[in-house]
């Protein structure tokens, strides 16, 4: 089941998100740039901020559940038609059950409701545990663009229609 975040699930979030991160980081990106990025992106606090809509066409987190445990997160924006998908982590223990299909097609679903018409993503360049995930979903990727924090990495954006 997947339903829009509340206050009692931020720390599961920022738990499933860091270890999402530093997984799916692992041999692509320095360990203090995981850290500095961990550090900003899931601290509590920070979450607790963005847990419902927000500036900038932030929509707010969905969680994904197990029985009553909090097992995935995922969160995006819509910009200028685009449905920018931010967000999309689980417990490293529940991938391939259909969860993270679940949660895409959520965010997916509040992108066009808000009126995108397209959506993107952007995952670092030799990120496998994310990219078949997204070329199963449709998403190809369009581009490149660096990562920044003072590393040589890259990102691949990739997009779909919506």
């Amino acid at each position: 089941m997947v339903r829009p975040a509340v206050a009692a699930d931020v720390p599961r979030i920022c738990e499933i998100c860091a270890a999402g991160f530093a997984a799916s980081s692992a041999g692509l990106l320095p360990a203090r740039v995981v850290a500095a990025r961990t550090a900003t992106y899931y601290d509590r606090e920070r979450v607790v901020a963005e847990i419902g809509p927000g500036p900038a066409g932030w929509l707010g987190y969905v969680v994904a559940e197990s029985g009553d445990s909090v097992v995935g997160a995922a969160g995006g924006s819509v910009v200028d038609r685009v449905g920018h998908l931010l967000v999309l982590y689980l417990d490293l223990d529940r991938r391939g059950l259909g969860l993270g299909t679940a949660l895409l097609d959520h965010v997916s679903g509040q992108h066009r409701t808000s009126g995108a018409t397209h959506q993107r993503v952007s995952v670092t360049e030799g990120n496998e545990m994310a990219l078949p995930f997204y070329r199963r979903h449709g998403f190809e990727v369009t581009g490149h663009e660096p990562f920044g924090a003072g590393t040589d990495a890259r990102s691949l954006v990739l997009e779909r229609p919506l």
